[in-house]
Parts: C-alpha cells; sequence; structure tokens
C-alpha cells in the first residue's frame, strides 16, 4: 500500500457530565449535535446558502461575476459544505443556446479522475489490480516495444503517467501501436501522455465485460444523480456534463468517496489517489493534480519546478483539471469545492496559471 493522506472530518463529541455535589443525582449525559454532512437530492434538488449568513465578501462575489465574461467562464458553481453558496452561468453552450444549470460542457483532462475512480471501483470488486501488467488486458503488441519491455508496463505506470513510452515526437493521443514507442523503462520518467491514459478505459471494458462508459453509469453517475456522457473525439474519450454533475461528482470525492450511507469509490484507494504517487512529479496522484508540494511538473515541460502548484491556496487543496480551464478544485480545510467550465484563451493542457487566478479571486471571499 503506498501512502495516503486522509482527510479529517468533524465528529460529534460525547460528554458525560458526573454530579460533583450529591449522590441522589443520576449522572447526565448530553450529546452534542452530529454535524450531519448535507448531499442533494439525486432528482436534482440541492439546498443553498446565502453568502452573507457565512459573513463571505460581497466585493469578493462581485469580482468574481465581473470575471466570468473576461476569462470565457460558462459556469462557476461554489459549494460550502455540500450547499451552493454561488452559482452563476455565462456565455453560449455547444448549440450556440445561452448556457445554463442543464447545459453540458466538455471536462477535457478533468474527466481522468473518472477513469481513476473506475479503475479503483474494479479494484475493489476484484476485477484488475494496479499492479496487473496492461498486456493482461489488452494483449501483447498493444505497443510497437518488444514483448519483454512492454510487459513490465502495469495500470500503476497508466495511472501515474510513469510509462516511459515516448512523448517526444509523436501524437501524444494516438493509442495506435506505431505511436507507443520506448523511450524509459516503466517509473523512470513522468511524462503527461494523453495516449497510454486513453488506454485504461478499454482495460476498464475488458475487465468488467460491459463498456467502461457503461461501468461509469452504473458504478458512479446514477448512484449520485449524474447525467453526463462520455463521447469520442478524434483518438480521446471525453466526458461531458452540466457544471452540476461535475460538481456532484466532486462533493463525493471530498466526502471520501462517499454519497450519503454508500461508499462510491474506495476510501483506501482514494486515499493513494490524492497522494503523491512517485517521487518524479510530487504534485501528481493517480490522475489527480495535488497542491503543497515541494515541487511539480507539467505536461510537454521535461523539468521540475519548485514550490507548490498553487502557492496561496491551502496545501490540501487538490484539482481535477482540463484544456481551457477546466478545473474541478476540492479544498477539504475549507469545505470548499468549486467548479469551473468554459474556454480561455490559453492553450495548456493543465491550466495552472488559469487556477492560480482563480484562487486569487476565491481566497478573499
Amino acid at each position: 500500500m503506498r501512502p495516503f493522506i486522509l482527510l479529517v472530518y468533524r465528529l460529534g463529541i460525547l460528554l458525560f457530565i458526573l454530579p460533583s455535589c450529591s449522590e441522589d443525582l443520576e449522572p447526565v449525559i448530553e450529546f452534542d449535535p452530529i454535524d450531519e454532512v448535507y448531499f442533494p437530492n439525486t432528482s436534482g434538488g440541492w439546498e443553498t446558502l446565502n453568502p452573507i449568513d457565512l459573513n463571505w465578501n460581497q466585493a469578493a462575489l462581485d469580482a468574481i461575476q465581473n470575471w466570468m465574461e473576461p476569462s470565457e467562464t460558462r459556469a462557476l458553481i461554489i459549494l460550502h459544505k455540500g450547499k451552493i453558496v454561488h452559482e452563476d452561468y455565462n456565455g453560449l453552450n455547444h448549440q450556440d443556446k445561452p448556457f445554463d444549470a442543464t447545459s453540458q460542457w466538455q471536462w477535457a483532462s478533468a474527466g481522468k479522475t473518472l477513469t481513476a475512480s473506475m479503475i479503483g471501483i474494479a479494484a475493489e470488486e476484484g476485477l484488475l489490480s494496479l499492479d496487473d501488467k496492461t498486456s493482461d488486458f489488452l494483449g501483447d503488441g498493444w505497443t510497437d516495444m518488444t514483448n519483454l519491455r512492454e510487459s513490465k508496463i502495469t495500470l500503476y505506470h497508466q495511472l501515474t503517467m510513469t510509462t516511459g513510452l515516448d512523448d517526444t515526437d509523436v501524437d501524444r493521443s494516438c493509442i495506435e501501436p506505431e505511436c507507443l514507442t520506448y523511450l524509459e523503462d516503466p517509473g523512470e520518467r513522468w511524462a503527461y501522455h494523453n495516449g497510454p491514459y486513453t488506454l485504461l478505459q478499454e482495460v476498464i471494458t475488458e475487465a468488467t465485460g460491459v463498456k467502461a462508459s457503461d461501468y461509469c453509469k452504473e458504478k458512479i453517475e446514477t448512484q449520485i444523480g449524474m447525467n453526463g456522457r462520455w463521447l469520442q473525439i478524434n483518438n480521446d474519450i471525453v466526458y461531458f456534463s452540466s457544471a452540476r454533475d461535475m460538481a456532484r461528482y466532486g462533493w463525493m470525492i471530498a466526502n471520501q468517496g462517499k454519497w450519503k450511507s454508500n461508499q462510491i469509490v474506495p476510501a483506501d484507494f482514494l486515499k493513494e489517489a490524492i497522494t503523491p504517487s512517485q517521487e518524479l512529479n510530487n504534485s501528481y496522484g493517480y490522475l489527480w493534480w495535488l497542491n503543497g508540494q515541494s515541487s511539480f511538473m507539467l505536461p510537454t515541460i521535461n523539468r521540475v519546478f519548485n514550490g507548490p502548484l498553487v502557492p496561496e491556496a491551502p496545501d490540501d487543496t487538490y484539482f481535477a483539471l482540463g484544456k481551457s480551464g477546466q478545473v474541478l478544485m476540492i479544498v477539504p480545510s475549507l469545505d470548499l469545492v468549486v467548479v469551473r467550465m468554459g474556454s480561455s484563451s490559453g492553450n495548456d493542457f493543465v491550466p495552472i496559471v488559469f487556477v492560480r487566478e482563480m484562487w486569487g479571486l476565491i481566497k478573499d471571499l
């Protein structure tokens, strides 16, 4: 078992108050009320909180709202303890209609975390193990390497972007064997390589006996009230949903993989998923991005940067991040889940600069 961090939640405290002066009095037992975790209805109902009641900064909320249009943000949701404090929509959806709570938008690479969750669920069901060879599911010859070299790549290497497959002069989304060639041994190089990740969808299909999209719907979406869809775009398999669906997923993850009394993503797996998964890129777990680490690496740049991803954000923050500013941000210490969907002028695979700009607004709340 690789190291993990533990998300901590407040528990009710049992107090025994004993009499000090009279033997005639019976001991009195009092219970502090336990804060029950709120979850929205799977049918769509969702409670809200007034930011005034939370003593949030109205000027900061105004600044966030004014930021929506120039940043090309289509949807922004801020949850506090699972309830909606701020929800705003702007611009047009894919059908050139006004973007609203029902509009679906791409998660881009933020959807990688959904795939990680499916892997964790399948592992809990005994259908696969992270130490399994990828060729056990895809067969020999899924790369352009010798069988010996290919057999060293495991599901763990795909989850952590450490397959060692060459990402330097190829279409990084290509999943054909001729695109998947040897550069270094597995575990010796971290590289944000989409092709090996995408093939995890085929691994899930082979391991479970159903399409990965159907497995996602059965094990995650229907359990928490999501209504998204996976679409094939060139070689990439991309998840689309409403911003509220992304918020549901984020709130489930923030609650150690539970939705009400139902454990959706295995807790032990999730603890590992949001912990540094290897020593090459300290800020990367199992397809999740992690704040508060001593260094980080970024896609297509083969160098290590000192410091955390978002220096001003709490160290326990972690992210699902996608191209053009698709952001799911979870901040356990502040009971926050933040969702942002839309476009952006940048073209980065992982929009770290954009996320820092977002946090610069959110921290003032």
